[in-house]
């Protein structure tokens, strides 16, 4: 068997489900192709890379989520899965087809080696980032064992220059809720980051140490939550939820994927919940909220969320390489779909298709009913049939009075940017103030601070149409500020100033919760 013949035995996996003649007449055609450009191209190419990218191209064409993986990625991946890996300690926020770093954890590998927010990377090793770049690939590049380095290219906007640095794989310490704390009118707020590994344990030692007697409420913050272990959804789902109460729906082409988790243990709360949610809460987020909603559990307060829905499985091919495919959908419990379209479409389109709609007019999507009757929204009709993903039960936006020219995305590509250029020019604000409650109470953010600012960026990276200053977008700035000097909490009590969407929740009342939770 010839070596170029053996490299397309993976081809003929992918279009097994054809007939013989088919299979042979396609195949026949792939390896003539393939012939002909080792044999004859302008520049030698290995028959290896040809048909990985083939295979590519093939995957690249059914959804955003199913990828080919090497020998060397796919061993990865399974070690990734398991457990295994230590990263980076970075966040990282997708827009327009670039990923940029939003956050760098203290004490972590990338801080200690000078990455900074804003930076947009560029090249992980031999992983170039484009459009196309799925978010396996990314999180395949920052994991690996414990010791191990990798190069990473930059790009700092501060700088106007690209920077190469070398970064080396480290264990830190990070829970998977980054805040829990009593706010006022007896609100037990959490806010949970990702579904990581014992997340449920998390969330269920906290509820346990929960004071009934001053606890009215529970706040459940799951904004720009990308998601995480599926299993740690159900744990979770299973602590409001009631015996018996389903929490997904799954569906595939093939039937042993028709299946219904249902949960198995008793609440151990009976508080009232609210749910944030915003468009960059994703996967897990959205079952865990849309499985509270349906179950007429809690109330949902915020926007339309990101839409990703997909059941993805792992497959081991010949040779040590890997096949991660989507084989179905999840459905939350009254039937809706939460994945987004993704057909005919630029992979930029289909991360911000959630934005690409006047989402507040969820009533236009399609409708569907909770456990009691609840009218509630999915995407599926008229303007909102491409949109997919979790509807509020009430909407608040950030609200047009603090920006006009941003979308939620927008927004965040341009904290990190502002805040890349603020440390560049006040590198030791800690140590220019004598304490968070001074910071709090006498810091403001000037105007033409501000503007200097812009004035720098739009030098080094030709910046086009920035926000005017304002009051609120000042608030905005300085609690993102705190964020990355002082952490969660801190950057929370500057935020309450404008945050609407978490203003709503607190005001609430158990009775204004239960009123919606009855209606029809």
């Amino acid at each position: 068997m010839s070596r170029i013949l053996r490299k397309t035995i993976v081809i003929f996996i992918l279009f097994a489900g054809m007939t013989g003649a088919q299979n042979y007449e396609v195949l026949r055609t792939f390896t003539e192709v393939l012939n002909q450009v080792t044999e004859n191209y302008v520049d030698e190419k290995k028959s290896e890379e040809l048909v990985y990218h083939a295979i590519q191209g093939i995957l690249k064409s059914l959804d955003p989520h199913s990828i080919f993986l090497s020998p060397g990625q796919y061993r990865k991946y399974k070690s990734m899965k398991s457990g295994e890996l230590v990263g980076f300690g970075l966040e990282v926020q997708r827009f327009q087809g670039k990923v940029y770093i939003q956050g760098i954890v203290d004490g972590t590998p990338a801080k200690k080696a000078g990455l900074k927010i804003g930076d947009v990377i560029l090249q992980i090793d031999t992983l170039t980032i484009s459009d196309t770049t799925s978010t396996t690939e990314l999180e395949l590049a920052f994991l690996g064992e414990e010791g191990t380095s990798s190069t990473l290219k930059i790009f700092r906007p501060s700088a106007g220059k690209e920077v190469t640095i070398k970064i080396t794989r480290d264990e830190y310490e990070r829970s998977n809720i980054s805040m829990a704390v009593m706010l006022s009118r007896g609100t037990f707020y959490m806010k949970i980051d990702e579904f990581g590994a014992n997340l449920a344990g998390e969330v269920r030692n906290y509820i346990d140490r929960i004071n009934p007697d001053i606890t009215k409420k529970i706040v459940i913050d799951l904004r720009g939550n990308p998601g995480g272990g599926m299993d740690q959804c159900f744990k979770t789902a299973e602590i409001f939820l009631s015996e018996d109460d389903t929490v997904y729906i799954s569906k595939g082409r093939k039937k042993q994927l028709d299946q219904v988790g249902v949960s198995k243990t008793k609440r151990i709360t009976e508080l009232p919940l609210i749910v944030l949610i915003d468009r960059n809460s994703a996967s897990a987020s959205e079952m865990l909220s849309g499985a509270l909603q349906d179950n007429d559990r809690a109330i949902l307060v915020g926007t339309n969320t990101f839409g990703k829905g997909l059941i993805q499985v792992p497959f081991d091919l010949r040779g040590g390489a890997g096949l991660v495919m989507t084989v179905g959908r999840y459905q939350t419990p009254s039937g809706r779909i939460i994945q987004k379209e993704y057909d005919n479409i630029s992979r930029d389109e289909y991360y911000d298709l959630m934005n690409s709609v006047d989402s507040s007019n969820f009533r236009n999507g399609k409708t569907y009913r909770t456990n009691l009757g609840r009218r509630i929204y999915g995407g599926g009709a008229g303007e909102l049939e491409k949109v997919g993903g979790i509807f509020p039960d009430v909407f608040v936006d950030y609200g047009e009075d603090i920006f006009t020219t941003l979308d939620e995305d927008s927004l965040k590509i341009f904290d990190v940017n502002f805040l890349n250029y603020f440390f560049e020019q006040s590198p030791d604000l800690k140590g220019s103030v004598k304490s968070f409650r001074a910071y709090y109470t006498d810091y403001q953010l000037e105007e033409k601070v501000f503007y200097k600012i812009i004035d720098i960026w739009r030098e080094k990276d030709n910046l086009i149409s920035p926000p005017e200053y304002s009051l609120m977008l000042a608030n905005h700035l300085k609690s993102e500020i705190a964020r990355q000097v002082w952490g969660e909490y801190e950057a929370m009590m500057i935020g309450m100033l404008y945050d609407k969407q978490l203003n709503y929740a607190l005001n609430m009342t158990p009775e204004d919760i239960n009123k919606i939770l009855g209606s029809r």
